[in-house]
């Protein structure tokens, strides 16, 4: 197992350590208290305090998105303020939850916004950037005073005392006071040898430092409003506490530093405020700030969905443009995971007694048993099947409203649980709204669940876990009772939890012992004869290229599309896009990712079109334009309107010179084999080359056998050829392996392809394609502005992708119409990677050395730029 994934692996068990580590710190710090000790906590927490705290909620997701307004403003760009505070509310809301939110600062969200409001990729890359600092300039000023200032205060954590937190303060203060300095000293731009950066305008870098000292406050405010009254600790004491619980959190890597957090708030003001008093308001914080604003943004995108443009509410929901929909999935998934823990949570709760009296008055006592149990398992359900609605399988969103609809009449059923029944019916509302976008028909168990979200299903089984081992621990609840949970002695949330524990065991066994994916192998003859009849059945003629044999293969299940790919070191590059409908185009394209995620190597999509770029896009991919495609209409194509004077007359002066030209019929074209062979031959010795692969043809007697053979020929002899590939339905008609023979005059292609192109034009066929022109405006792309940084060095490195600089030129003779042709590859920090594999591809034979020293050539020229 190499390094990046071996560190992979080791993060989330890590921080499900430092999480399990936690909950124990709790457990120790609670254990003198009973659940009822701790509900009565809770019911003390008076309405004025919640109130405080969600308005004081609402101002800091007002600062948050002054964030983005100044961020917006250092990069040079103008949006509507609504659609700035949408941006910014949906992104830090999600974010806040996942992890992300100290460290990108929203960044995944926001960035599928803004890019579907027409900002580049490197505008976003600006106002990700700027957001970021934004935060964190408040922190390490506010950090440094208070650890400064009051150090001994703050010591209370193990292997902490008052000089490290007085260091820790002078090294915040120091950065802090440095970027300042900075702003001030250096107003265009400071750099550090050949890295720089585009320092803002010290009145904006003096607006970033108030508003998120302010972020800051208001953050800990919320806390410190909900704390009880008369707390022996002022607020700029409890604001250091306060940081400090926010970096053990961070370094945690859990999302939404869960438990953490709370931990360490308990043992920080644990020597002066009693434990019990603590609890209450801590959770409460974490529902206020971090839940509610989740929910109103799953809310507020299910809205944006459902909303009819011609209503009052669609045209206020219009506003924000279609950009809003690809964070549906997302956010609807992390909802997803959100219902299934208020089931595990409420399934670990012991009832109300009151409740389960007013029920046994005309409901059976097994009814509520059962209904207790199933609402468990139906939490535990949801956990799985939040991945499946996060990657938009139509079976994970039709067995959710299952579940949900399920886990609704269990909360009634199990205990009048009414407002957790009204949760989940909220969420079942804009769940089934939202149906179009879990187009995929895959099966939920196929789908392999990424580490960061199993850790996730896992840190809230352990919660649930440890949250009803709390509350029954003085009850009467042993351990013993965990392996008699069936017992007739066993309370119900000792069965409900036995419960869940059983389902996501089950589910974890499925995916452990499932069979694995095996890398497939090159294809055979049947194989190729079964992708031949896929492509001819396509009306682009790019899926041709899978009959060369030395591409592996996936072909669905339906046996009607295709995707081919090679591999090279970590690049698994899918050539072209998926071949076959539309549907299973896109569902080829999901499996395909999800067979690299598989084996942990990177996904890449070479020369695509734009079609089928929104599908990229969901799948978190990155588009890079690498050129350009040329196609000739030939509806009315005639040579002498070409703009090349020598095409005008090539024809007849070819002719006179007694040059014929013929379309051999493919059931013919074994019979002059030995000829193409020798005029090949030649060619490859001539230009002292030798054959490449993957994106171009080479000459092997069962791929050419497939197609119609364009040739030239003289005295009867055969002087130049082509491969010609045919789109169904003559709406595409292309050519490849283009090869003339030592004697053959200059412009004998030329004669060809004037002679190809009128012979199609003849047979009906509406364009000719002649393929793309690669590195051609590479970074010019709507999509490419972060991609600029390579484009000098792409151009210098070009002639290890097959000469392709000459190849503009010369389809630009006959005054084609170019379309543009991506690469999509997961970020911008593997593209000179996923460049010298595909250099490496085509080229058959670059080498593991050459490979590697291509791969350092970018990287050098790069930074040179």
């Amino acid at each position: 197992m190499d390094q990046k994934r071996l560190l992979k692996f080791t993060l989330p068990v890590f921080s499900l350590a430092i999480f399990s580590l936690a909950l124990w710190a709790l457990s120790k710090t609670l254990s003198a208290y009973s659940f009822a000790d701790l509900t009565g906590s809770f019911r003390s927490l008076g309405l004025k305090p919640k109130l405080m705290a969600i308005g004081l909620t609402a101002a800091n997701y007002l600062v948050l998105s002054c964030y983005d307004f100044m961020a917006l403003i250092y990069a040079r760009r103008k949006l509507p303020i609504h659609r700035i505070a949408f941006a910014s509310f949906t992104g830090y809301a999600v974010a806040t939850n996942t992890g992300t939110y100290s460290l990108l600062a929203a960044s995944g969200v926001r960035f599928k916004l803004y890019a579907g409001w027409g900002l580049k990729a490197g505008e976003i890359a600006q106002v990700i950037g700027f957001s970021t600092v934004s935060l964190w300039i408040g922190f390490l000023a506010l950090a440094g005073t208070s650890f400064m200032l009051e150090p001994g205060e703050l010591a209370l954590l193990p292997g902490l005392d008052g000089g490290v937190i007085f260091w820790i303060g002078a090294v915040c203060a120091f950065l802090a006071a440095a970027y300042m300095g900075g702003s001030l000293l250096h107003k265009s731009e400071f750099r550090i040898g050949k890295f720089g950066l585009r320092m803002p305008p010290p009145g904006m870098a003096v607006s970033q430092l108030l508003f998120s000292c302010a972020d800051w406050l208001i953050m800990a405010g919320v806390l410190y409003v909900l704390l009880p009254e008369g707390l022996p600790i002022t607020f700029f004491r409890f604001l250091g506490l306060f940081l400090l619980a926010q970096v053990a959190g961070l370094v945690s890597t859990i999302p939404g530093g869960l438990g953490v957090f709370e931990g360490t708030i308990l043992l920080l003001l644990g020597p002066v405020v009693p434990a019990k008093e603590i609890l209450a308001p801590i959770l409460a914080f974490r529902a206020i700030y971090y839940l509610l604003p989740l929910a109103l943004a799953i809310v507020l995108l299910a809205l944006r969905e459902a909303a009819d443009n011609q209503t009052a509410l669609g045209r206020f929901m219009g506003w924000l443009g279609p950009a809003a929909m690809p964070a549906v999935p997302t956010a609807l998934g992390l909802a997803t995971l959100g219902m299934g823990a208020v089931l595990l949570f409420s399934g670990a709760a012991p009832p109300d007694p009151e409740r389960i009296e007013m029920l046994r008055s005309f409901l059976p006592t097994g009814v509520m048993e059962i209904s207790h149990f199933a609402g468990s398992v139906f939490g535990s359900c949801l956990l799985v099947l939040a991945w499946g609605i996060h990657r938009r399988l139509d079976s994970a969103f039709r067995l959710s409203l299952l579940f949900l609809a399920g886990g609704i009449l269990a909360s009634m059923l199990k205990g009048l649980d009414y407002e957790e029944a009204a949760i989940l019916s909220v969420f079942f509302i804009a769940l089934s709204l939202s149906g179009r976008f879990f187009y995929r028909k895959t099966s939920t168990l196929d789908e392999p669940f990424s580490l960061r979200w199993t850790m996730a299903a896992a840190l809230i089984l352990i919660s649930s876990l440890w949250f009803g081992q709390l509350v029954q621990r003085h009850e009467g609840f042993s351990a013993d009772l965990w392996w008699q949970a069936f017992g007739d002695s066993a309370p119900r949330s000792a069965w409900a939890m036995a419960g869940s524990v059983i389902v996501l065991a089950l589910f974890t066994l499925t995916q452990l012992f499932r069979r694995l994916f095996e890398t497939p192998a090159l294809p055979t003859t049947p194989d190729l004869e079964e992708v031949y009849k896929i492509a001819s059945a396509y009306p682009e003629t790019e899926g041709y290229l899978a009959l060369l044999g030395d591409k592996k293969l996936m072909v669905n299940a339906e046996r009607n599309a295709f995707i081919m790919y090679s591999v090279h070191g970590r690049s698994w590059v899918s050539m072209g896009d998926p071949v076959g409908p539309g549907e299973d185009e896109r569902e080829l394209a999901w499996q395909f990712c999800r067979l690299t995620d598989k084996h942990g190597v990177r996904t890449v999509f070479y020369d695509v079109g734009e079609k089928n770029l929104p599908i990229y896009l969901d799948l978190g991919l990155k588009p890079l334009k690498i050129g350009e495609n040329a196609k000739v209409p030939l509806s009315g194509f005639n040579p002498a309107s070409l703009p090349d004077s020598n095409l005008k007359t090539i024809k007849e002066r070819f002719e006179s010179e007694g040059y014929s030209f013929e379309v051999v019929p493919k059931e013919n074209g074994v019979f002059i084999n030995d000829e193409l062979a020798l005029v090949s031959d030649g060619w490859l010795g001539r230009k002292k080359t030798r054959e490449k692969g993957f994106s171009v043809g080479f000459f092997d007697e069962d791929y050419i056998n497939h197609f119609p053979i364009a040739v030239a020929r003289k005295n009867g002899r055969i002087e130049a050829f082509a491969v010609v590939w045919p789109g169904y339905g003559k709406r595409e008609l292309s050519a490849d392996l283009m090869r003339y023979c030592d004697t053959a005059p200059q412009g004998i292609l030329d004669y060809l392809m004037v002679n190809l192109l009128c012979w199609g034009r003849d047979e009906g066929y509406s364009f000719f394609d002649f393929g793309t022109a690669p590195l051609e405006a590479v970074g010019e792309g709507e999509y490419d502005a972060v991609w600029k940084l390579y484009r000098p060095s792409l151009f210098r490195l070009g002639a290890n992708f097959a000469a392709f600089a000459e190849l503009r030129g010369y389809k630009e003779k006959f005054n084609p119409q170019w379309e543009p042709r991506y690469m999509l590859v997961e970020g911008a920090v593997g593209i000179p990677d996923a460049l010298a594999d595909i250099a490496a591809l085509i080229g058959e034979g670059l080498g593991k050395s050459r490979t590697n020293i291509l791969k350092r050539r970018l990287l050098r020229e790069t930074l040179s730029d």
